[in-house]
């Protein structure tokens, strides 16, 4: 057995204790005093809770205003979530609900989503990422040109996640996954609790992992014969069982968020995380090359011949650990009708990578020559050669942000973002090769300004050229001062347009330098032997030496962007969306990873391979390169639906809702008439009276839905959370969205003077085939009381890729349906279960599986066979994957 097997035991009953924590924490929590309500029953107890937090959170109030939390402007979400509409996804953390929504956040430029957190900037997805979503108001999405407002560039989407004024829960999760076709296992365990009061906000998560490793001969893997040595018995040796499709890993972290009010009406947010990962891979078998003399006493051979041999039955292994922490500030705060924002930030990443790489064979090479030694049978110990390579990475960074209205036009506000960012960074690296130490370090320091003003032209409503509807215009220019590559310069422009209330239109043009990064340019050169790869110029399987790492020759990138896009609504009344958007890029001087070993690939980069006399491959040069030119178009539309569902169940607590709601309102009322009218402060209004007990996060006495409270402070209550969970209760939704993808062009000119590759039409620049000419995505669930089943489906067109000239032979990239499916239900939300099993309030039980059909792309050459380098194992080594979740809130 490994020694990455002989770990899981151990890091099994780790996970477990973290998974437990949460609900030992819970039980220890301070006593709720709140003298017993009367009786109510037994069936409807469990969802009163919910059904408190539904009319607290959804309560309508019509103002004629953006909701609390919006972000300022004239754009309006492309899609906007309510807390059903959140439930509805069924997941346990707003990290899985962004995976969910991935179809709507998918920005065609590529770009990462930007994160805010009740309309302002935040620290980033770390801030927010490990909250269950019941914590969540709304979730607004916009498109890529809201970015600008908040200092980012235009190519990536944004996303608004409003928090509800009150939540508290203790969060413990655990997940056990495993392919159906065996051979690797993963647990994982999450505790997390989370504590929001209007203003004051605190977060604590710890999240453990682990991954047993799947061994090539766990998913019948041919051997590659044809390039197997004999091993110490003479026979063929199947190597498979020495060489993992997926190395072992384990994982831990620790994310921790504070914020509150400073200064009066200064939010400040502090957040601190912090993660370990460690891997190990297996390699397959050391081998040796020896010359066996004709004159040794131990050759038959009648000249001199050499002996190609494993050495050891041990497999070679690499073992990579990383460990990254980062500490983000941001504070936000308002003067008059500007908003400000400062981020402050410090991320640091540490990595030791060990890799052997055979065995030191000269000892026993120098006693085959004298004759003492036979290159044939047991051949005893070896040193074995490791290479190492360490690296370290820093960057500090600081971004003040000012945005308001500078002057107002007849069409509106005017509306300016100027963003003045500093950050400096360091890149050190170590490694040490067949013995050779060598180092980097680099260092880079970069100041940037960049400015984006709105000019509002046209507006119905203030009858400013209304024939038009409502139309601004964009502009934006940063300026980035390296210290290492001198000036960049990113600009852009655009219109937004509303011709009716039901469509909008948005267009825009971006040309912007990016410069390689540190990692990019200084990464330590790392050597990994037998190395599987497939060569499209011989048409062959190959197990390569290859080499990896930074490449200090890369240029800086310069892109250029036209994007248009389309969002109509054609229906106030339902939730039907539409939208489409339209990119063309040309960048030149790309910066791509290696690209795939083509012919044409290889007359651009010579120096990148080595051949042996036969021509065969033996060692490849994969670090990044720069391309002369790249070009791309594309179109993605799509359409959103979501349609509630309302149940008799649904329809009784709303009505419960409304009652209490009005109930609360006459206490109110009465408080208020019973006011006495001397100087003395009048009495609080029902549940809003200060604590008599439970200090800190616990409980007090207090009413349902208690005053604004604090920290450690009077007011509280129950607030959001109860025996139900928050956003709990009956009824249902219908969600689906179904995207296409039509890629027009999609070329690369590696050098000038080479033939240009056509992505679309038998040109590759890595091993997938290619490019896809259509791709069309949908993602949909339904939700009634408490279960939930969600389907989502990926499909992607085949290709072709053309042979090499010595051998090779077009492959053939079959179309590609990959199916995800996932169940859920909420067993809290189901009184006969919660009636004799109170523990089930706040659970919640989904079953995930991953590739439902087993798919894989097949890929075969023009006789109808399948590559040794492209075996169903090799393309998708865990194909159908079946997960457990079980998780619990505890109030």
């Amino acid at each position: 057995m490994h020694k990455g097997k002989k770990r899981m035991a151990r890091w099994k009953l780790a996970i477990l204790a973290l998974g437990a924590a949460p609900g030992v924490l819970a039980a220890q929590a301070p006593v709720d005093q709140t003298p017993p309500a009367p009786a109510t029953p037994a069936a409807a107890e469990p969802t009163t809770a919910a059904a408190d937090t539904e009319s607290d959170a959804e309560e309508i109030v019509v103002t004629g205003r953006p909701p609390p939390g919006s972000v300022p402007g004239d754009i309006k979400p492309e899609l906007q979530l309510s807390p059903a509409d959140i439930r509805s996804y069924g997941t346990n953390s707003i990290t899985e609900l962004l995976s969910e929504l991935a179809p709507q956040i998918q920005s065609v430029r590529g770009g990462e989503p930007v994160i805010l957190i009740n309309g302002r900037r935040s620290a980033g997805f770390r801030e927010i990422g490990d909250f269950p979503p019941e914590a969540l108001l709304r979730v607004d999405i916009l498109p890529e040109e809201v970015a600008l407002k908040f200092g980012y560039r235009a190519d990536q989407k944004v996303i608004n996640f409003v928090l509800r004024p009150r939540f508290r829960s203790y969060t413990s999760e655990l997940e056990g996954s495993a392919p159906t076709q065996g051979g690797s296992s993963n647990f994982e365990a999450e505790g997390g609790l989370v504590r929001v009061d209007r203003d004051k906000r605190f977060n604590l998560n710890l999240q453990a992992e682990t991954t047993s490793n799947l061994l090539e001969s766990e998913r019948g893997i041919l051997p590659n014969t044809a390039a197997t040595p004999p091993d110490v018995t003479g026979d063929v040796t199947d190597t498979t069982p020495f060489r993992t499709l997926q190395g072992q890993s384990d994982r831990f972290s620790a994310n921790a968020v504070y914020s509150r009010n400073v200064f009066g009406n200064v939010a400040a947010t502090v957040n601190g995380r912090v993660e370990h990962n460690r891997s190990e891979s297996l390699l397959g078998l050391p081998s040796l090359t020896l010359t066996l003399p004709a004159t040794s006493p131990f050759s038959p051979f009648d000249d001199d011949v050499r002996v190609l041999r494993y050495a050891d039955t041990d497999p070679l292994r690499r073992n990579a650990a990383t460990t990254t922490a980062n500490l983000g500030v941001v504070l936000n705060g308002d003067i008059g009708r500007w908003r400000w924002t400062v981020n402050g930030s410090y991320d640091r990443t540490e990595s030791d990578t060990r890799t052997e790489r055979g065995v030191d064979g000269a000892a026993l090479q120098a006693a085959v020559l004298a004759g003492t030694a036979s290159p044939f049978g047991d051949l005893g110990s070896f040193t074995r050669t490791t290479d190492r390579a360490r690296s370290t990475s820093s960057a500090g960074a600081i971004e003040g942000l000012v945005s308001g209205s500078p002057f107002a036009l007849p069409a509106g506000e005017a509306n300016a973002t100027i963003r003045l960012a500093g950050r400096t960074t360091d890149f050190s690296s170590r490694s040490q090769r067949s013995g050779v130490d060598g180092s980097t370090d680099l260092g880079r320091d970069a100041g940037s300004v960049r400015a984006n003003l709105d000019l509002p032209i046209a507006n119905a409503q203030r009858d400013v050229l209304g024939f038009l509807g409502r139309l601004s215009l964009n502009g934006n220019v940063e300026l980035e001062q390296l210290s290492d590559f001198g000036t960049l310069t990113t600009y852009g422009y655009g219109v937004n347009w509303q011709p009716i209330t039901a469509v909008r239109i948005i267009a825009n043009f971006t040309t912007e330098e990016n410069a390689p990064s540190q990692q990019q340019l200084g990464n330590p050169t790392v050597v990994t032997p037998f190395a599987r790869v497939f060569d499209y110029v011989r048409g062959q399987s190959v197990d390569v030496t290859t080499v990896s790492g930074g490449n200090a020759a890369l240029l800086a990138e310069t892109n250029k962007s036209f994007k248009l896009g389309l969002n109509v609504k054609p229906w106030s009344e339902r939730n039907l969306t539409f939208q489409a958007d339209y990119l063309s890029e040309r960048a030149e001087n790309s910066i791509a990873g290696f690209p795939a070993i083509t012919a044409e690939i290889q007359n651009a980069f010579p120096d990148r391979f080595v051949r042996d006399a036969d021509g065969t491959l033996i060692r490849l040069d994969s670090r990044a390169v720069n391309f002369a030119r790249t070009e791309n178009s594309q179109l993605r539309y799509g359409l959103n639906f979501f349609q509630r569902i309302t149940t008799a169940r649904s329809r009784a607590e709303a009505a419960q809702r409304q009652a209490r709601m009005e109930a609360r309102r006459a206490a109110r009322e009465a408080a208020e008439a019973a006011r006495p009218t001397s100087d003395a402060p009048p009495p609080p209004p029902p549940g809003d009276g200060p604590r008599e007990g439970g200090r800190g996060f616990g409980e007090g006495p207090s009413g349902p839905g208690g005053g604004r409270g604090s920290f450690g402070g009077p007011g509280g209550g129950r607030g959001f959370g109860g025996p139900g969970g928050p956003g709990g209760g009956g009824g249902g939704g219908l969600q689906a969205s179904l995207y296409h993808t039509v890629v027009f062009t999609n070329t690369v000119l590696i050098r000038a003077g080479l033939p240009e590759l056509d992505l679309l039409n038998g040109s590759a620049i890595d091993d997938n085939g290619g490019t896809a000419r259509h791709r069309v995505q949908f993602n949909g669930g339904y939700t009634r009381d408490g279960f939930g089943a969600r389907l989502g489906v990926d499909w992607r067109e085949g290709t072709q890729v053309n042979g090499g000239t010595t051998g090779g032979q077009p492959l053939d990239f079959g179309s590609l349906t990959r199916v995800n499916l996932r169940l859920f239900v909420n067993p809290g939300e189901q009184p006969s279960w919660v009636r004799n099993n109170r523990w089930l309030r706040g659970s919640r039980i989904s079953l995930n599986v991953d590739n439902l059909f087993n798919t894989r792309q097949r890929v075969t050459d023009a006789g109808g066979e399948v590559p040794f380098r492209f075996q169903p194992g090799f393309v998708d080594p865990l194909g159908r994957v079946v997960r457990v979740t079980f998780r619990k809130l505890f109030f």
